[in-house]
């Protein structure tokens, strides 16, 4: 679930004032904190949106949907706007993360081809802001983009959003919505 609030975990530091992602635990009756910063459980994202300067603020960033859960609660998939959950990450706008329960650590599942820290938003396109899905087995997340460069040689010419299948074990994506003639050549 996403919200807002900046004690729901023990100990949480959250200055943003921005929508975080959570998940609670009915076997611990307990809150998880999924957007939180590398290396730290308890740390929320600082990603803040900045106000314009003649026009009232943007609303605040947050997922478009609290995520998905793999069918074992282990890996949890959502969209979330912050810059700095992954070490390194460079890119804004939304982008799609899959949180590890084990590991405790988020990995940038829409990124450019040959860079697990370069989100998509980064390049043309980037997110819909649409839900991703997840495999039940957490191997594999679907999400859609308009972004080029998600995979390395594919021609797009629709200006569609097109969808990509990220493969937890490789850590590439895939496009799946491509022409039945062709491999890498998007398709309306």
């Amino acid at each position: 679930f996403s919200h807002t609030g900046a004690s729901l975990v023990a100990g949480q530091t959250d200055t943003n004032t921005v929508w975080d992602v959570f998940l609670y635990d009915r076997t611990t009756n307990t809150n998880r904190l999924v957007s939180h910063l590398p290396g730290s459980a308890i740390a929320a994202s600082t990603t803040t949106t900045p106000a314009a300067s003649s026009a009232p603020p943007p609303p605040p960033p947050q997922p478009t949907v609290p995520g998905m859960l793999s069918a074992d609660g282990r890996y949890a998939a959502y969209a979330d706007k912050a810059t700095d959950l992954i070490t390194g990450q460079t890119g804004t706008g939304y982008q799609i993360y899959l949180f590890d329960r084990v590991t405790d650590s988020n990995i940038l599942v829409s990124h450019a081809s040959g860079s697990a820290t370069v989100g998509i938003s980064a390049l043309t396109g980037g997110i819909t802001g649409d839900v991703p899905l997840i495999s039940a087995d957490g191997r594999y997340v679907t999400f859609p983009s308009m972004g080029t460069g998600v995979v390395s040689g594919v021609t797009d010419a629709n200006a569609n959003a097109d969808i990509f299948l990220f493969d937890r074990m490789t850590g590439n994506n895939l496009l799946v919505s491509r022409a039945a003639s062709s491999g890498s050549v998007a398709g309306n």
